[in-house]
């Protein structure tokens, strides 16, 4: 949690903190090791890693979010239909579901940006059609999980319509996985869409994104190791950081993994 907690602050106020600007160029500094000008050094271009690395920052958390909120708003939606009414929805879904996991993640985000060209925008789209599968299954599971309950027998008993079982009794009921699994899953996110960037199809140069700064800094990395050092490191931080959060908070909200 205050991993998260400082990733979000620099995002939210570092670029007050540090005004450099992250995509001034300055050719008689570059490549300079850090020194108290530059905390984090300059790149191949003289351009303060610092500055890019924070306002990179709000980058990647936009990513996280934005990939993350696709899979929910399309995979949630299709796992409560396939669990809730079964049959041939249930096939049709699941055929679906399963077609796009037989694709390794990232080279099913791969060929999605490969067929939508090169961008941010269309990496965030890839990363989160990628999560959408996973999110329909988890949903999908826990819905048939839910949906024989007492209380749901009860509403339908007296009544209720499908369309209210599901959004005033069944969804209620299994957003705790769901936490967990968009909490597990922005960390990927992350990494996926780092490595779109590192290969030319994410954000575009002069982007600050730390992916992106992979690519500019590799070429340096006997002579100015810490132009590919600094957004590495930025990028595990982050990565640990939020997998622990969500391993937290899986053992916090499944009762068969509390201790006592």
């Amino acid at each position: 949690m205050t991993i998260v907690v400082i990733l979000v602050l620099v995002a939210a106020v570092g670029p007050a903190i540090v005004p450099a600007d992250p995509y001034q160029m300055a050719v008689g500094e570059r490549l300079r090791p850090p020194s108290s000008a530059h905390w984090f050094g300059t790149d191949e271009f003289g351009r303060d890693i610092l500055a890019r690395i924070v306002h990179g920052s709000r980058i990647t958390l936009f990513i996280g979010l934005i990939s993350v909120a696709i899979g929910l708003a399309v995979g949630t939606p299709l796992g409560l239909l396939a669990g809730y009414f079964g049959r041939r929805v249930d096939l049709v879904i699941s055929v679906v579901t399963d077609i796009m996991l037989a694709f390794p993640n990232f080279l099913l985000a791969l060929a999605i940006v490969s067929a939508l060209g090169p961008s941010l925008r269309n990496a965030m789209i890839a990363v989160g059609i990628r999560t959408v599968p996973l999110f329909t299954r988890l949903v999908r599971a826990s819905t048939i999980a839910v949906r024989e309950r007492e209380f749901v027998t009860a509403a339908r008993a007296a009544g209720a319509r499908n369309v209210r079982i599901l959004s005033r009794h069944i969804a209620p009921n299994i957003v705790a996985p769901i936490i967990v699994l968009a909490s597990l899953e922005f960390p990927a996110a992350v990494l996926v869409a780092a490595g779109l960037s590192f290969l030319g199809l994410g954000a575009q140069p002069p982007s600050p994104e730390w992916g992106s700064m992979l690519v500019g800094g590799r070429l340096y990395l006997r002579s100015a190791p810490w132009a590919i050092n600094v957004p590495g490191i930025a990028i595990m931080i982050t990565v640990l950081g939020f997998n622990l959060l969500g391993n937290a908070l899986r053992d916090t909200l499944d009762p068969r993994l509390r201790q006592k």
